[in-house]
Order: C-alpha cells, then sequence, then structure tokens
C-alpha cells in the first residue's frame, strides 16, 4: 500500500481502490468533497466570480481586437480566442511565466483554468 503505517491495517487489499466501485474511502472522500463545494458555497462562487471575469475580459476584447477575437464562457470555464497570427502555446507560456494556470485549447485558443474557491 501506499498509505501511512497507521492506517495499513484498516484498508484490505482491493478495499480502499477500483476503477468502477463505490468503495468506503471513495464515499468518504466524495461526502467531504461535497460539504466543502456546499460550505464554500463554491457553485454560487463560480457564477460570480465567470460573470465577473467575462466582463473583464470582453472589455479588453474590445479595447484590443487586433489581439483578441473572442471571449467566451460559462461560470469559470473561460475561453479567450486569439486572432490566428498569436499561437496559443506561446501565450499559455507567458501565462505561465506570470504563474496563470492556463492550457492551450486549439491553435490560438486557450483555456483559463480558474480556482472554485474565493481565496
Amino acid at each position: 500500500f501506499w498509505v501511512r503505517e497507521k492506517f495499513a491495517n484498516v484498508l484490505s487489499a482491493g478495499s480502499h481502490a477500483t476503477t468502477f466501485g463505490g468503495t468506503p474511502l471513495a464515499c468518504a472522500v466524495a461526502l467531504r468533497v461535497f460539504e466543502v463545494i456546499e460550505r464554500e458555497n463554491l457553485p454560487e462562487n463560480a457564477r460570480e466570480m465567470g460573470e465577473f471575469l467575462l466582463r473583464e475580459l470582453q472589455a479588453l476584447e474590445k479595447k484590443f481586437p487586433r489581439v483578441i477575437k473572442a471571449v467566451r464562457g460559462a461560470g469559470l470555464m473561460i475561453g479567450l480566442e486569439f486572432q490566428p497570427r498569436f499561437k496559443a502555446l506561446e501565450i499559455v507560456k507567458w501565462f505561465h511565466a506570470c504563474n496563470l494556470l492556463t492550457v492551450p485549447a486549439g491553435h490560438s485558443v486557450i483555456r483559463l483554468d480558474c480556482a472554485l474557491s474565493k481565496n
């Protein structure tokens, strides 16, 4: 097992993970995840922050139409499409250098990977 020694005797072989199994450990983790989602009000935060971010990015799209072709998204799933002369991979590298998590999503599109929490 890849588990601390004090927990090794709690789990038996095959009881902690399977591809399609709802093991006690997986269920306990899922329950905690749902508790955090409720306590932190993550869906509402995603909606509020997503609306704010879309507004601000759309303002940049209007200000820099020769750079940004389109902004689209729902909640915190946001994509930025740049004019064709800009390569997504180069833009992503620049964002990473600024400690911002993004991934390419096409030749000239990047996806912003925003945190769901307010902190």
